[in-house]
């Protein structure tokens, strides 16, 4: 009996028309002058979401990039799990208006229950209006002025991003006294004990490969940082077969849950039926901090970089493959 293996670049087509504006970086919509979005919450009100700690105050940054003149604010522990809060003080009705257009029936990115927000569950705050986008970013408007509360990089539930969103938007009128330069250092010396970036080629080298591939690789691993590809002859066969194996350096926990969130919604969009992520402990091969394996391929997310495979369904070769590049990090 054949499989269904359905590409993902279908799915993600699919997904386009419907979300292309929830997944324009909202930290590029946001106006210069709008102040320290650090000042909108407290480091422990973040951490009660987060379960521990944080490691160093909460500090600014681009993306996943310390900067003292950075647009977000990002509140991250020891084990790269992290919240980013993001304010727009001028043009948030704008741009809330734009977001508007995404369905406002979501689910809780695949580790909670279904929340909908225009009916059934009420989630209430301190604002004019409210949304949530893919499974992970959540947006409250108060007058003109946005705050974002981006949970991605964090096991966190929609309702606590909500709960974080409130705190923020109560706090615009009488912002923290924050340092644009708290936490930075401490940021940049966390950084330095992350796996060091380099070709996705050195984590499975050609003799690994071809002992975990069961045949000999028809030629050198070929790739840069981001991916390698393998191709290979199976043992006793006449054909070739590639894997391709791909890395996400930096943010790999949050690329990892909205992955799982944009994937599953597309599969329903595409074939009107569910498509199950998988789980990040069930069957998680030890070396994952999180893992989700589907009909899509396979993921895992150690030390916050993510790697993942495109394998069909359900690839136990490639769960291996992907396990012995994870040990290398």
């Amino acid at each position: 009996m054949r499989r269904l293996f359905v590409s993902p670049s279908l799915i993600l087509s699919a997904l386009c028309c419907t979300f292309w504006l929830a997944t324009v970086p909202t930290a590029a919509l946001a106006q210069a002058g709008t102040g320290n979005p650090c000042s909108l919450l407290a480091a422990s009100e973040v951490e009660a979401v987060l379960g521990g700690p944080l490691e160093g105050p909460p500090y600014r940054a681009y993306g996943n990039e310390p900067d003292p003149g950075g647009d977000i604010c990002r509140y991250r522990t020891a084990d790269f799990r992290s919240v980013a809060v993001s304010v727009d003080g001028t043009h948030g009705g704008d741009a809330f208006a734009m977001f508007g257009a995404v369905g406002d029936v979501v689910k809780d990115g695949g580790l909670g229950d279904v929340l909908t927000l225009s009916d059934g569950t009420e989630v209430t705050g301190s604002w004019d209006r409210a949304g949530l986008f893919l499974c992970c970013e959540f947006n409250a408007l108060r007058k003109d002025q946005r705050v974002d509360v981006d949970i991605s990089g964090s096991e966190a539930t929609v309702k606590q991003a909500a709960a974080l969103a409130d705190k923020a938007v109560q706090r615009l009128a009488e912002p923290l006294q924050v340092a644009s330069d708290q936490g930075i250092a401490d940021a940049v010396a966390l950084d330095a004990s992350r796996p060091a970036v380099r070709s996705a080629c050195d984590l499975l080298e050609r003799a690994d490969a071809e002992r975990l591939l069961g045949g000999p690789l028809f030629q050198d691993p070929e790739g840069q940082e981001d991916s390698c590809t393998y191709v290979w002859t199976p043992a006793g066969a006449d054909y070739q077969e590639q894997i391709k194996l791909t890395v996400t350096w930096r943010g790999g926990f949050s690329e990892f849950r909205n992955t799982q969130s944009a994937v599953g919604q597309g599969f329903a969009m595409v074939t009107d039926t569910p498509l199950d992520g998988g789980s990040t402990d069930e069957g998680r091969p030890p070396v994952f901090d999180a893992y989700s394996t589907s009909i899509i391929g396979v993921m895992g997310v150690r030390k916050d970089v993510l790697l993942s495979i495109e394998s069909g369904p359900m690839s136990d070769t490639a769960a291996k493959v992907l396990a012995a590049a994870a040990e290398k990090l």
